[in-house]
């Protein structure tokens, strides 16, 4: 057994049988969600919805470009969850530099900007048509930018800090 199964099973340990029953019936959604503190799933379900609130507004309304929030907002996700579905899992090499501090890892970090950058140019080549030349490269630098902003972000903030960043970027590369 490895260190982060070692963690896994002291955390749980830690809670007795009727803690664990009273955060069920309080929490319903506490199977799905693991949450580091009490009201951090509403926090970020509600950031989320923020997020994608202002994010649709600004691109839609002021802009006229949904393509843009939709690849902003994609490429969060699908970045967000390879990190975690690879960094925690083939954790090898954590990061070390002071804000970051050994919070996240150079593989969850590498699987984030591959998953980012996929999905944003599939989604503007294919789906809307824009040309693979014009695509590429603000894709890559967005989707650098994004992990690079992941990063450095407060755990819960990077669901509103890294869709807004991609975003701006796109925006500004006129995509």
């Amino acid at each position: 057994m490895d260190a982060k199964e070692e963690q896994v099973l002291e955390f749980r340990e830690s809670f007795t049988k009727a803690e664990l029953q009273e955060h069920s019936r309080v929490c319903p959604y506490g199977k799905l969600f693991v949450q580091k503190s009490k009201g951090e799933v509403k926090r970020s379900l509600l950031m989320l919805f923020f997020m994608f609130a202002a994010v649709i507004a600004v691109t839609c309304g002021a802009f006229g470009k949904p393509h843009v929030a939709a690849a902003a907002i994609l490429m969060w996700g699908t970045g967000d969850a390879m990190a975690v579905l690879v960094g925690i899992p083939f954790v090898k090499h954590k990061i070390r530099f002071k804000p970051i501090n050994g919070r996240k890892s150079w593989e969850g970090s590498f699987a984030m900007m591959v998953a980012s950058f996929l999905v944003g140019t599939g989604f503007l080549w294919l789906y809307h048509r824009l040309p693979l030349c014009f695509v590429i490269l603000p894709v890559l630098i967005a989707a650098l930018i994004g992990t690079f902003v992941e990063m450095l972000s407060p755990s819960e903030w990077d669901t509103v800090t890294v869709p807004v960043a991609v975003l701006s970027f796109l925006m500004i590369m006129g995509v």
